[in-house]
């Protein structure tokens, strides 16, 4: 039995843990739960069925076992009884005589007498008792003698080999082996004091101290094992009789008993055999294990039918949602799923659903950037034509620029004329930044170039200005705006006037000193009867104008200064001395702009328009 029970804890213990293993390993993989649900059918189908069968099996082991025993204890009191009711009874006379029959003065059997209770006892304990009485010759082939003790009366009796065999056959419950254990302590005559003990081929057992040792003896009474084969595996049903018994001063109970050996074949060949009382209760086994087996079977049937449903409303959903993700995949969204669960499969699948319109979303908004990328570089492409290719080649006159939008498109813008001996040239700041200021830009552009063909004298560059204004004011919103800063030289480059609306003030450096030319009027494009004059200036050999943007001015550096007019006037009074041309002069103020800010790109668009008298 307890072997049994290891080999049934061993299984469960590899069970438990070959499914933590694949607990374990299952976790460490993303594609389990499509794993899981196709094996869906399969695993609730052979997991209740082999915890069934597992049940079952044990069940029947178990009830089997019990059966053994109980028909074991029924047959080993059937043989005493019988042993028993064949016996004779003996008495105790007044003189304290043990009478058995003819039997008397029996002294082995006084000692049994003061201990009441049953005893089984090997032959060689109790022949000399036996042999004393006549006439009673034994009958059979006895296998251990049985002593019954009460107050008044004693019997002995004989278990025989024709009485097992007899019961044998009537059980079909065959044996292979037959053996009488005892706990005998130290033995004790009927004065009290220690006899030797008897003489037998048992095996010895010692338990307790020196002084009072306890001996388990093993009488062995029958051995019929098979030498080969499944009869040779066997188990052992014990049965024990227990009895006060008075050794000595030491008080402990007496117990003796059989070892009935049987084999697993045996017993199953007399489970199911009809006719045997073994087979009845046999059978009742069986029908209880199959009404076991039916119930696991009804449940394992609705574990199937649940599991066949699960798997396929969850397999459909799964199937829907792989569906949707691969057309996403293909490219093609937003995809709609037709899923009303409201479970975790549910919200993967309106989860699915929502980042394939988001996806939409993006892809939508990518391909409106691209485009619209692409019309702004088309646009750049037409700015880059609407402004010169490169500086002018005028006489006595040398022109440098520098232009860094902060976009693609700029809101700066300079220009250059000549028509008729008139050299001009114009710096504009066009408000905002970005396409809309480049498309304001290509309408002052337009603009200027057809006011400028009617410049015939210095006093034109107020009406050019004023037509100019009107042409914003009618055809652009009141918040769009331009700051702009002209100049002309008529045929005489020693001398040149200029008209500034709004716009930063251009420096003008000459051999005496620095001078600020501030705006002559307002901004263009805001009101439309503005009004603009002109200013005019000698510009001698080795003079400089500067013109430029408010991003100069605007520039910031990292700790959000700006670079401010002071510091470009006291920059241009060091820069302009030593520069020996006017693109060096551009070069100079474009590295102290980078060093300022500490970045290539500006926050605003930077232009630097400069003019240096040749000497």
């Amino acid at each position: 039995g307890w072997s049994w029970g290891l080999l049934n804890l061993g299984v469960l213990a590899l069970v438990v843990a070959a499914l933590s293993r694949y607990g374990r390993w299952r976790r460490r993989r993303l594609w389990w739960i499509h794993r899981q649900l196709r094996w869906a059918f399969i695993r609730s189908t052979v997991i209740p069925l082999a915890l069934g069968g597992f049940l079952g099996v044990n069940l029947f082991i178990l009830m089997t076992w019990i059966l053994s025993s109980q028909v074991t204890t029924l047959q080993v009191r059937h043989w005493l009884d019988e042993a028993l009711d064949e016996a004779p009874i003996c008495l105790m006379e007044p003189d304290r005589r043990v009478v058995c029959g003819t039997c008397a003065s029996n002294a082995g059997l006084q000692a049994y007498w003061l201990n009441p209770g049953r005893w089984l006892v090997p032959l060689e304990s109790i022949h000399s008792a036996w042999t004393s009485c006549e006439p009673s010759p034994l009958q059979g082939s006895p296998l251990f003698a049985v002593v019954d003790v009460d107050k008044t009366r004693l019997r002995l009796g004989y278990v025989t080999r024709e009485e097992v065999i007899r019961s044998e056959q009537e059980t079909h419950f065959r044996y292979h082996a037959l053996d009488l254990v005892l706990l005998e302590p130290p033995a004790v005559s009927v004065s009290g004091r220690p006899e030797s003990p008897p003489q037998d081929t048992g095996v010895t057992v010692r338990v307790g101290s020196s002084e009072s040792e306890h001996r388990f003896r093993t009488h062995h009474l029958l051995d019929r094992r098979p030498q080969g084969g499944f009869e040779r595996f066997e188990f052992k049903l014990p049965v024990f009789f227990m009895s006060p018994r008075r050794m000595n001063t030491l008080e402990t109970p007496g117990l003796a008993g059989l070892v009935v050996t049987y084999g697993y074949i045996d017993l199953l060949r007399a489970v199911f055999r009809p006719v045997s009382f073994a087979g009845a209760v046999g059978y009742a086994l069986i029908v209880t294990f199959l009404a076991l087996t039916g119930i696991l079977g009804i449940v394992a049937l609705g574990f199937i039918v649940q599991g066949f449903w699960v798997s396929r409303r969850v397999g459909r959903t799964v199937n829907k949602i792989t569906e949707a993700v691969g057309a996403i995949a293909r490219g093609k969204f937003p995809v709609e799923i037709d899923v009303s669960r409201r479970d975790q499969l549910g919200d993967l699948a309106r989860f699915v659903e929502s980042a394939s319109r988001s996806l939409a979303d993006l892809f939508h908004e990518k391909a409106e950037r691209e485009r619209l990328e692409k019309e702004i570089e088309i646009a750049r492409l037409v700015q880059r034509r609407l402004f010169p290719y490169g500086p002018p080649a005028w006489p006595h006159l040398e022109v440098a620029y520098y232009l860094k939008p902060a976009r693609s498109l700029s809101g700066d813008y300079y220009d250059f004329f000549h028509r008729d001996a008139v050299f001009g040239l114009v710096v504009a700041d066009v408000v905002g930044k970005g396409l809309p200021a480049s498309l304001l830009m290509a309408n002052v552009h337009a603009v200027l170039h057809f006011a400028h063909y009617y410049l015939k004298r210095p006093e034109d560059v107020s009406i050019m200005f004023e037509t100019v204004n009107r042409h914003l004011v009618e055809h652009t919103d009141p918040n769009q705006y331009v700051t702009m800063f002209y100049t002309a030289f008529h045929r005489d480059p020693d001398r040149f006037v200029y008209a500034g609306g709004g716009h930063p003030p251009a420096i003008l450096v000459r051999p005496g000193g620095v001078k600020l030319l501030d705006s002559t009027g307002t901004i263009l494009g805001a009101l439309p009867d503005s009004r603009w004059r002109y200013g005019e200036e000698p510009f001698p050999p080795g003079a400089v104008l500067i013109m430029y943007t408010d991003g100069v001015l605007e520039a910031v550096n990292p700790v959000g200064e700006e670079y401010g007019l002071d510091r470009l006037l006291s920059r241009v009074k060091e820069f302009a001395p030593r520069a020996d041309s006017a693109a060096s002069l551009v070069e100079a103020i474009r590295a102290e702009i980078r060093a300022w800010t500490k970045s290539d790109d500006p926050q605003d668009d930077v232009l630097v328009l400069i003019v240096r008298r040749r000497e």
